[in-house]
């Protein structure tokens, strides 16, 4: 997106942020937007997407057509779809029959870009990458990029400022936590957190205390245990599945990425 600034890249372009639900890819979009707001005084449009997606075929292609004259109309701008499949799904990949057409219009606008130093960025972001028609993740288009799970360093981090909003948790290996929480996404970190809180909060219930006791390294060993949605996890081996038929090979160099994942 910055080369759509330096003229190195055809404007109109932008991104498309795809992986698992709870990676954060809405909230990489939007500091990105902000920051580009911020640095360059571009105005931000968030784009309901399920507005759009969500009411008869006939107005849907109106409703898009009206939300592409707006943006025009505020660029300099940044946009957000958030959940862009709603509106560009291809229907061989699981994308109702009237998303063609949406997704054509799509397509149409994006090419048309903007003009003089009035630059539109577009960023979108999915958890179904696949969904997509393939010719929205073309060079000029949205280019396609993984938001995968935190890694060591992040991690750490985000455990680190749980732990700071937690007041009595006593003897915790941080880097214990780091291994404990590898391939997690944010949301499901978040989650465990979340569950020892509730299960501590059981117990002081349960024994009539007046006080919590204090956390222990035990209990995030039983908050990540029971975890039953190891979310990063599924997402990855359903979407190999997914693009290994051949019905999706069209699309594997697109995301090759996920192929290549362990």
């Amino acid at each position: 997106t910055v080369e759509a600034f330096t003229g190195k890249r055809r404007s109109g372009s932008g991104v498309l942020l795809y992986g698992a639900p709870g990676t954060g890819k809405t909230f990489v979009a939007r500091a990105a937007a902000g920051e580009y707001a911020r640095r360059y005084g571009l105005r931000f449009i968030n784009v309901e997407t399920q507005a759009v997606k969500g009411i008869y075929h006939g107005k849907r292609v109106k409703r898009l057509g009206d939300i592409f004259e707006f943006i025009k109309y505020c660029a300099p701008c940044i946009v957000l779809w958030d959940e862009i499949d709603g509106v560009a799904s291809d229907p061989e990949m699981g994308g109702s029959k009237g998303d063609r057409e949406t997704s054509t219009i799509f397509k149409q606008q994006l090419d048309r870009g903007d003009t003089g130093n009035s630059p539109i960025i577009h960023i979108g972001t999915t958890n179904f990458p696949e969904r997509l028609e393939l010719a929205l993740v073309r060079p000029g288009r949205l280019s396609p990029i993984h938001i995968g799970p935190p890694d060591p360093e992040a991690r750490r981090a985000i455990i680190e400022m749980y732990l700071a909003q937690l007041p009595g948790t006593v003897n915790i290996d941080i880097e214990m936590l780091v291994k404990w929480t590898a391939s997690n996404t944010t949301a499901e970190i978040k989650q465990i957190f979340e569950e020892v809180d509730g299960h501590i909060l059981s117990e002081r219930r349960e024994s009539g205390t007046k006080e919590p006791r204090a956390r222990q390294l035990e209990d995030f060993e039983r908050a990540k245990n029971s975890l039953k949605t190891k979310g990063f996890a599924a997402w990855l081996s359903k979407k190999k599945h997914i693009l290994k038929q051949p019905k999706a090979s069209d699309r594997r160099e697109a995301y090759k990425e996920i192929l290549e994942m362990k």
